[in-house]
């Protein structure tokens, strides 16, 4: 059963996605979500553990802190074992990156995918899943895309 992590996971719309998604009768093992906002943690509980009986675990934590990816490993190999994640997924908030409202000029949210792409290469899933609004190929002339493009392409 192919296995997913959800970071910056909200209420949930990625985790729900992948759980309805089915090929010829396999479907994603949910293992794990994060958030910065306790409030989202009550919601996944409530969905996945209480109302699916799922086993998924959930990190309260904001992802700039020094310790997340070693929480984040330590919390999969725990609970999971030496699972191998298959899929990550993640929506960086992107307010700075959105044509609709005002554009703050070193926003510190500017900078969070970067955190994404620490988590991509810390996991190595077979494939990722970064949403993220328009805005963000056109950024300071296009420069912040080519920064992603170039920090994927060095995750080896």
């Amino acid at each position: 059963m192919p296995t997913f992590v959800d970071m910056f996971a909200g209420a949930g719309g990625f985790s729900e996605g992948f759980l309805q998604a089915e090929n010829k009768e396999k479907y994603f093992d949910f293992l794990l979500a994060s958030d910065i906002n306790p409030t989202c943690e009550v919601t996944h509980r409530m969905r996945y553990n209480h109302q699916l009986g799922l086993d998924t675990e959930f990190i309260t934590k904001d992802i700039t802190d020094a310790d997340f990816i070693e929480e984040l490993l330590a919390k999969i190999k725990g609970t999971f074992g030496d699972t191998d994640v298959d899929v990550l997924t993640g929506g960086p908030p992107c307010q700075s990156f959105s044509l609709a409202g005002e554009r703050r000029k070193n926003d510190k949210k500017d900078d969070l995918f970067s955190y994404y792409l620490k988590v991509i290469a810390a996991l190595r899933p077979k494939y990722f899943v970064m949403e993220n609004v328009a805005g963000i190929l056109t950024k300071d002339g296009g420069k912040i895309k080519d920064r992603i493009i170039s920090e994927i392409r060095n995750i080896v």
